[in-house]
């Protein structure tokens, strides 16, 4: 498991599990053509784009605006596929097509990844008052939510939302990767230090984990136990941003300990990751 930025947009067509499969609605016989609308999107995006319109203007109604969406995510215009991921939402919708709580989802993310947590945050209720999200799929949808929430700086409400996370995907590290971090923030060093155990047990070897892992030991002022988790991430991430913030903190408790740097609790105050700029690759086709 890996988290990149922003949350890749990938669009399903044919459910691979049963909570998939109530949340995206009956078969529809559009989706043979929406399948092979998403296989020219993922060879050639701009052709998917030409494509997408050309059976949007041809009848495809939302199955061809999700399509279009989908494709103006893989060349990461965020603005446009927010838009056409929210049009093809309320068309569902229009149609009592049960895929159109995952279509505010996936407007959610896209607005989310263009910077408009406000407008992200009024996606994800759409699919949430709609209540067709369950399990997993609910879970995840106040993921995101706390994740928009963080990057408007309401970040008791994000605590919240956190506390749904567990609840609706307490085997999903991400939320507690993220909870962790939030509560870390806030200076609630205990909790902080509760939810990232809980990552751990989920994720031992994810880097991102681990980075987080050892800033919360860092800042209780347990050094030893943090320069074990950097130094873990040196040895088994590629390069990547845990690794270059793992070697960065390696690096600030060798000066510390050459008397170059403030206490291993200062030092590590101003870490780079944070609740609002992870997130998860989580979809796949």
């Amino acid at each position: 498991m890996r988290y990149v930025l922003p949350i890749a947009l990938v669009a399903t067509a044919l459910p691979t599990s049963p909570a998939h499969a109530q949340l995206m609605g009956p078969p529809d016989p559009r989706e043979a053509q929406f399948n092979q609308c998403l296989d020219l999107v993922i060879e050639d995006p701009a052709r998917g784009v030409a494509n997408a319109r050309e059976w949007l203007a041809n009848g495809g109604s939302y199955f061809a605006l999700h399509c279009l969406a989908f494709a103006f995510s893989k060349q990461q215009r965020w603005q446009s596929a927010a838009d056409s991921f929210a049009q093809a939402a309320q068309d569902a919708e229009a149609a009592k097509d049960e895929r159109s709580a995952n279509l505010w989802v996936q407007a959610a993310n896209a607005a989310l990844a263009d910077g408009q947590p406000s407008t992200s945050i009024a996606f994800l209720d759409s699919a949430l008052i709609s209540g067709i999200l369950e399990g997993q799929a609910l879970g995840l949808a106040h993921l995101d939510r706390a994740r928009a929430l963080v990057a408007l700086g309401e970040l008791e409400k994000a605590r919240a939302e956190f506390v749904l996370v567990q609840k609706h995907v307490p085997q999903d590290p991400l939320g507690w990767l993220l909870s962790a971090t939030l509560e870390r923030r806030l200076d609630n060093l205990e909790r902080a230090r509760a939810d990232i155990n809980v990552a751990l047990s989920l994720g031992p070897e994810d880097p991102d984990i681990l980075v987080e892992a050892g800033i919360i030991s860092a800042l209780l002022g347990n050094v030893e136990e943090a320069r074990v988790k950097w130094q873990q991430v040196v040895t088994i991430d590629a390069p990547g941003p845990a690794r270059v913030s793992a070697q960065e903190y390696l690096r600030q408790l060798a000066e510390m300990e050459a008397g170059e740097a403030p206490a291993a609790d200062q030092a590590v105050s101003q870490p780079p990751v944070a609740p609002e700029t992870v997130s998860s690759d989580r979809s796949s086709r």
